[in-house]
């Protein structure tokens, strides 16, 4: 899984890379912000006359602990990958020169062109 997440990390970005409830998701309210927002919906179910909903959402809220449950899933159940793994580490030095891609001829030719090119349109003067 490690690898896996590294993987996508650097092939993808980190959009790739599971968010937890608390970053970005829940735009970034926090624990807090997560109850307040639960107590808002019973208030608003309340409101609508829809009592089941509002004692789930209190029941959850207080009896379950619902922000309290999320918070230790996503902090304490999935941490983040160590970065610090000897094979991380090796896996992401630089390859040695002597390992390099080499251009191709085609492109070493398209290169020189473009650089001729740009050369001459700085020579010009300017109208």
């Amino acid at each position: 899984a490690l690898w896996e997440c590294m993987r996508s990390y650097m092939e993808i970005g980190p959009e790739a890379v599971p968010k937890c409830n608390f970053e970005g998701k829940a735009s970034g309210k926090g624990l807090i912000g997560w109850f307040f927002s639960l107590m808002f919906d019973a208030i608003r179910a309340l409101l609508k006359g829809d009592i089941v909903a509002a004692f789930k959402d209190v029941f959850f809220t207080f009896c379950l602990g619902a922000p309290l449950g999320f918070y230790l899933q996503e902090r304490k159940l999935l941490p983040p990958p160590d970065l610090a793994d000897p094979a991380i580490v090796e896996w992401s030095n630089p390859l040695p020169p002597e390992q390099w891609a080499l251009r191709s001829p085609e492109l070493d030719a398209a290169i020189r062109q473009r650089e001729t090119e740009l050369a001459a349109q700085q020579t010009r003067p300017a109208t």
